[in-house]
């Protein structure tokens, strides 16, 4: 064997620590070299020898492409593709949900105005009075879910949609989630007044819920404010009636509700469950709900902590 020939197989020998190479490919290479030194034209042998070369510089790129950088942009893609640590895997489940971000709903809700409510920073209701009558009115209800930028038509009541709904004046709109909410409806005219408007779907469609009606307040004249909820299950409807000798409205009685309205109860005293109040003072009343104080100055329309 040449010097060159020596020389070469002496490289290509120092390369194989860094190149992944079986036993088989080594001999081959090396029966490559033996066989260009046993050919008579030196030059053409060194061509090929430098060919083999040439061959394994390609091979250790695509070793060096597939074995060390690869890797590496894997575990990038990989690292990518953990899901947050906060969304927690159901046991048997193959991969983890998607991250949920929890809807906060406010209680008290935030009320717009005598028509409008908030249930949170961006999903809000607003009633927009129409045509109005002795005994009833018709109204829209707008919907939206960026606080306001944007109103959405959901629901008309008047004389060609929800025809049996135009009776009684609405005077306060309530939801305490995305699907459930009232409209207290007063109507002098109506012996079964006051009474709520119910929706379980947004507010699309509404149905009337009669309120239960203490005896001793059958023949008095009687109004309604607005629904208010402190939780998602504790809500109360303030019952008020005008009195003649101080020219103000006082309150009758309290319907309660501790199921989320599925039941409403009617309360003469001052208390329910985990729900006290005091409505002597009608410019200053407060409720009491699990220690919080929260004061209305006209007897349920507004609330504030204090």
């Amino acid at each position: 064997m040449n010097e060159s020939m020596k020389e070469l197989e002496k490289r290509i020998k120092d390369s194989w620590p860094t190149l992944d190479l079986t036993e088989a490919s080594k001999q081959t290479i090396l029966n490559k070299i033996k066989w260009h030194q046993s050919s008579k034209n030196d030059k053409y042998a060194i061509a090929k020898g430098f060919k083999v070369l040439y061959m394994l510089s390609l091979a250790a790129v695509m070793i060096v492409t597939f074995i060390l950088i690869k890797p590496m942009f894997m575990e990038e893609e990989k690292n990518s593709l953990v899901p947050n640590s906060a969304v927690q895997k159901n046991e048997g489940e193959t991969n983890p949900p998607k991250e949920k971000k929890e809807t906060k709903y406010v209680y008290p809700q935030w009320f717009s105005g005598n028509y409008g409510v908030y249930i949170n920073d961006k999903i809000g209701w607003v009633i927009v009075k129409e045509d109005a009558a002795m005994h009833g009115e018709a109204i829209k209800i707008l919907w939206t879910k960026d606080h306001g930028n944007e109103w959405k038509t959901i629901s008309h009541i008047n004389e060609n949609e929800n025809t049996n709904l135009l009776s009684g004046h609405k005077v306060g709109i309530t939801f305490i989630n995305k699907t459930h909410g009232w409209i207290s409806i007063t109507n002098d005219a109506d012996p079964q007044a006051p009474y709520l408007l119910e929706s379980t779907d947004g507010g699309v469609k509404w149905r009337k819920r009669l309120l239960p009606i203490p005896e001793q307040f059958k023949d008095v004249p009687r109004n309604i404010t607005r629904v208010i909820f402190f939780s998602r299950s504790d809500g109360i409807v303030p019952i008020i009636a005008y009195a003649a000798s101080t020219q103000e409205s006082k309150l009758l009685y309290m319907m309660v509700t501790h199921d989320s309205g599925k039941t409403w109860a009617s309360v003469t005293g001052n208390s329910s469950g985990n729900l006290t109040w005091d409505f002597s003072d009608p410019h200053q009343a407060k409720l009491i709900f699990n220690n919080k104080t929260y004061l209305t100055p006209d007897l349920g329309e507004s609330w504030h902590a204090k």
